[in-house]
């Protein structure tokens, strides 16, 4: 793979992390609102989803990108 590749599949695994977290703060969003509740509660299970699907985004992509910038320092 070229240089451009590997930074353009590098970008698309941080989307691909992102994504994940969006998703959870989204879904503790869901969450407080079944549940019910005032402002603070949206604020925390949205921040508790994004933190904990977030972290599986991260661990689940860091060993790629590790791999994929270690390519990129070699060319």
């Amino acid at each position: 793979m070229t240089k451009e590749e590997l930074i353009t599949k590098k970008k698309q695994l941080g989307l691909i992390q992102m994504g994940i977290g969006t998703l959870g703060t989204v879904g503790g969003w869901i969450y407080a609102n079944k549940t019910g509740g005032g402002f603070w509660r949206y604020v925390g299970f949205g921040f508790m989803g994004g933190i904990a699907l977030g972290s599986i985004g991260y661990f689940t992509t860091y060993q790629k990108i590790a791999k994929i910038n270690t390519e990129i320092g070699e060319k």
